[in-house]
């Protein structure tokens, strides 16, 4: 007689076949019953199984039985198939199937050993409820309770979803037992494999004992010393089974003081830990690098100790040294140092530009340098050492080791900005001059120690008092006072009294105690005495008489201008040697069409065309001006129609009126949507307001109580239901109603796409974008033209530009500067309107490093002129602001240039959810395509008008197709968990995914 051996499985779903899987959980201590389908034997009660699952039996060969089960706890159950006992068949499975439509979750209810081991709890009691019970399938479905089995298993056949299970305190042979986390949300899978998940009880005596396990990170940064403490990293440990496949911790900051962050109260499993640092340390930008690893199983009472280290960015940190009177000091060392290193650097120009990536509090101080001076005038080495800025250039300032200072006033006693101090020496030979700052202060640097003297400068030579100042170092002259009408007074710039005005430049006046007049007002002194002031005359009625520039000074060039002026005005086009875009502009700006045998035109006003050349009206703009362009065609003919359903209530005049109002600015706000470039966000607002009476956003949908003007019409008109008598005074009301809901329905589609036209991004429709680079493009041919026009008018002509060479050192060779400025116009007025138009996208990528590689050059060009061999006209302030101009223009079009992204919107393919009942915290853990960092999310509610948005506390994208989200999701009344959300996941460059719907 054969002996029939039977182990016991039980299967995740009815939909699996009942070939079971080794991860099937085999349960102890179930009895199961034989029937034997022929003959008249009894059926057959087997021994409860084993730890394994087994049970057996010695029955007749040959024979078929039925199972049943005898296990109270498997009600609902039944089994697969059948058993049949054949002569040599001793093994055999039997497969328990929960109930149609439920999926196994099984739990272990434990505490651990002094080992780590789990010892089950029985008779553990517990009960389990749906989260959301609007779920397919769960509308009449209830929760019910649970009790461990001898071995402190639990196997519940649930609906799948989110499920809250409820454990309470019981009674162990280790005494009573308090569940770790009484209460936890828990997503039931649909999945084939399945893993236990434990659930751990602590004992009375255990409550405040060390915990089950612990992982500590600590997150460092490497400095110019040695690596410190990351203060500001996060951090997030995360463990997956096949029941939940991946549950994330919420993140935990490093805080100041600390030099760890701690995970405790673990089970053993294994983790992978992700490292996040902060953008700056010290404000020093760190890599924006993620480190994930995996942690080795952590065990009770043995900390996991994991640590990673980051670096900081490389960053170029730019400064000058000069003297108190705003002079560049050349061939000077500096020493730029941490806690231990430092860095000698040379400075040959007086300016400097140096990388670092050391990321600590740096300083910068003089290194050891003989007598320093400036034109013969000794200054101290004797310097404060002073912090290292990243964001704005550093000053150090020299003082003169002699010098006079004083302040500039007239008869009452009042500062005189801009006025000029003449310094003679002992035998009264004139030994410089100076010019007062912005309050009358000024500072002259002295070649030696000695008697000087000090007087007003005169225009016409007059002679005036002298003051004698003995300086020994740095003297006060006091007041130096100038008669009236003998004072010569100098363009300057107003800076801080006391120092710099912190300008990339330097350029400015002095500023009070003690420090003198800044090298802008020497050279604007210097400006207008070398160089004449031009005039270009302008007229108001056509283009401008150009008086330098690229036009020359003919008057063949005026009307060129003047024609260039028209062809823009008529067909909103920049001439240019372009065909097709010409084509394109008339295309555009005239209507053709045929009538009765000949063609027939109608042009339309600029601010109804597109602009021909590069960009057009596209996205949310075009998509709300057809809109408003087909409802001001629809409504005109119906506000024209309106009759009043009581003429005695208002006179005609006034009917009238009001009329005509609406219509007005019914055809403003279709004119102002269609402005190229965007509409004025002010203006369209006030035009809603006054139309509807209502703000931006408000949820009035009711004709009947509209305000504003189209209340006004409807009173005036008598429009409601009360004046109602015959069939054509309802047609008359529902003409109206048609008018106030389509504008109602247009103020709506403005307030969801009014964000996207506020502004100019990356989210902004590419026409948009092209017309906004296409008008930044002819203001850096503008400012060209501008340039060579101050470059004019400081006798540097065209034929001069020509052969000016502009060495920019580093190994770069020489660049003439009428190249450059050619190469500017070519690449703005021909190469990228072309690049552009032939390739799209792709076009303006590829021209966004040349402009900025022009933005680049320019920049090098400002530096470059400080060398004395070239005109002293390059260094007037004249020229230095139309540079500072045309480098404004070049850096503004080169942002507009790179708005224009290839970049791919993120893609949710999968959501899994963590929920902390105590704290309300909930992680979502993301999987798809195109997750980039710095990235959001938001939680938008489908059906509840009363819940509002929740965004995302911190969102993080771990990798390129995988993502999380920390939420805090607040309470609204009892029936918050009936929200249906949708999860929208945002990159840092504006693309954002499809919502996806989020149990919660």
């Amino acid at each position: 007689m054969p002996k029939l051996t039977i182990t016991v499985f039980l299967s995740p779903n009815e939909k699996f076949k009942p070939d079971p899987d080794p991860t099937w959980p085999k349960p102890q201590g179930v009895r199961l019953r034989l029937t034997a389908k022929a003959g008249k034997t009894k059926p057959v009660d087997l021994a409860a199984t084993d730890s394994e699952g087994v049970t057996s039996y010695n029955p007749p060969a040959n024979t078929t039985y039925q199972v049943m089960i005898l296990d109270d706890d498997f009600k609902g159950w039944w089994p697969a198939g059948e058993v049949s006992v054949k002569a040599d068949d001793c093994e055999k499975d039997v497969v328990l199937i929960p109930e149609k439509g439920r999926w196994l979750l099984p739990l272990l209810l434990c505490h651990f050993d002094d080992t780590g081991k789990p010892v089950g709890i029985p008779c553990a009691e517990g009960r389990y409820d749906y989260g959301d019970k609007k779920m397919p399938g769960k509308a009449k479905a209830k929760g019910g309770r649970f009790k461990a089995r001898d071995d402190g298993y639990v196997y519940a056949a649930l609906l799948p979803g989110v499920v809250t299970l409820s454990f309470q305190e019981t009674k162990a042979s280790a005494g009573s037992m308090k569940p770790q986390s009484p209460k936890i949300k828990f997503h039931v899978p649909e999945t084939e494999e399945v893993e236990v998940t434990q659930v751990r009880y602590l004992a009375d005596a255990d409550a405040d004992a060390s915990p089950l396990g612990r992982i500590s990170i600590e997150p460092l940064v490497k400095t110019v010393a040695s690596a410190v403490s990351l203060t500001g990293a996060s951090a997030t440990i995360e463990y997956s089974t096949p029941s939940a496949p991946r549950v994330v911790s919420p993140p935990k900051k490093l805080e100041p003081g600390e030099k760890k962050i701690w995970f405790n109260d673990l089970l053993p499993t294994v983790y992978a830990a992700t490292v996040i640092p902060p953008a700056t340390f010290n404000n020093w930008p760190v890599v924006p690098a993620e480190k994930s690893f995996t942690a080795e199983r952590v065990y009770p009472g043995t900390p996991v100790a994991l640590r990673h280290t980051f670096k900081f960015e490389m960053v170029t940190v730019s400064g000058r040294v000069e003297a108190m009177d705003g002079r560049l000091i050349k061939d000077v060392k500096l020493e730029i140092y941490g806690s231990e290193n430092f860095k000698i650097l040379t400075v040959k120009d007086g300016t400097f530009e140096v990388p670092l990536d050391w990321g600590v509090p740096l300083k910068i101080r003089l290194a050891r340098n003989d007598e320093i001076e400036i034109d013969g005038i000794p200054l101290n080495p004797e310097v404060a050492e002073q912090p290292l800025s990243l964001t704005s250039p550093n000053i150090l300032t020299l003082p003169f080791k002699y010098g006079i200072k004083g302040q500039a006033v007239d008869e009452a006693g009042k500062p005189v900005p801009g006025a000029v101090i003449d310094v003679f020496d002992e035998q009264q030979n004139q030994a410089g001059s100076v010019a007062a700052g912005a309050d009358g202060y000024f500072i002259a640097g002295t070649a030696a120690s000695g008697n000087y003297f000090v007087a007003p400068h005169t225009d016409d030579g007059a002679p005036v008092t002298r003051q004698l100042v003995p300086v020994n170092s740095i003297k006060d002259a006091g007041q130096v006072l100038f008669p009236s009408g003998r004072i010569v007074l100098a363009e300057m710039r107003a800076t801080k009294p006391g120092g710099s005005d912190g300008s990339d430049d330097g350029d400015g006046g002095g500023g009070g105690g003690g420090h003198n007049g800044r090298r802008g007002t020497r050279e604007a002194i210097t400006d207008l005495a070398a160089y004449p002031v031009l005039t270009e005359e302008v007229s108001t009625t056509g283009a401008p008489a150009p008086a330098g520039g690229f036009g020359g000074g003919t008057a063949g060039a005026g009307y060129g201008q003047a024609v260039d002026q028209a062809f823009r005005e008529v067909l909103g086009w920049r001439p240019s040697g372009d065909v097709a875009g010409f084509q394109a502009a008339l295309a555009g700006a005239f209507q053709l069409r045929e009538v009765e045998g000949h063609t027939e035109w109608a042009w339309q006003q600029r601010g109804y065309a597109v602009q021909a050349d590069m960009g057009a009206l596209t996205g949310a703009q075009a998509s709300i001006y057809a809109r408003a362009k087909s409802a001001l065609d629809q409504l005109l003919p119906l506000l024209a129609g309106l009759t009043s359903l009581n003429s005695a209530l208002f006179p005609e005049q006034d009917r009238e009126a009001i009329r005509t109002v609406v219509t007005t600015e019914l055809q403003e706000l279709v004119g102002e949507l269609a402005l190229e470039g965007g509409p004025r966000i002010q203006r369209v607002d006030e035009l809603f307001g006054l139309l509807l009476g209502d703000s931006i956003g408000s949820t009035n949908l009711n004709p009947d109580i509209v305000q504003g003007q189209l209340g006004t019409l409807r009173q005036r008109f008598a429009l409601t239901a009360d004046w109602i008598e015959r069939v054509d005074d309802e047609r008359v009301v529902t003409n109206f109603r048609v008018v106030v809901e389509q504008i109602l329905a247009l103020q709506a589609s403005w307030s969801s796409d009014r964000e996207l036209l506020a502004g100019i991004d990356s989210r902004t429709s590419l026409g948009t974008i092209l017309i906004w680079l296409s008008r930044g493009l002819e203001a850096v041919c503008e400012s060209v033209s501008d340039l060579t026009f101050a470059l004019d008018s400081v006798y540097i002509d065209a034929a001069q530009r020509q052969v000016i060479e502009l060495r920019f050192g580093q190994g770069q060779p020489p660049l003439l500067l009428s190249d450059l400025l050619d190469w500017i116009v070519r690449a703005s007025q021909d190469e990228g309107p072309r690049l552009i138009q032939d390739a799209g996208k792709d076009g303006v990528r590829a021209f966004a490093p040349v402009l900025r590689r022009l933005r680049g050059l320019i920049r090098q060009t400002v530096q470059a002129v400080a060398d004395p061999a070239l005109p002293a006209g390059l260094r007037t302030p004249r020229v230095a602001r139309a540079f500072a101009v045309l480098h404004d223009q070049l850096r503004e079009a080169t942002r507009l240039a790179g708005l224009v992204q290839l970049d791919q919107a993120p893609v949710i393919t999968t959501c899994t959810v963590a929920t902390d009942d105590d704290t309300r915290r909930t992680t979502l853990t993301l999987t798809g395509a195109n997750f980039r960092n710095p990235a959001s999310a938001v939680l938008l509610v489908a059906n509840r008008e009363d819940v509002p948005d929740v965004p995302a506390r911190h969102a993080n994208a771990t990798s390129p197709t995988a993502a999380t989200a920390l939420f805090r999701i607040p309470r609204h009344g009892p029936d918050a968990g009936r929200a249906n959300w949708l999860l929208v996941f945002i990159n840092g460059d504006g693309t954002q995914s499809a919502p996806f719907p989020v149990h919660i």
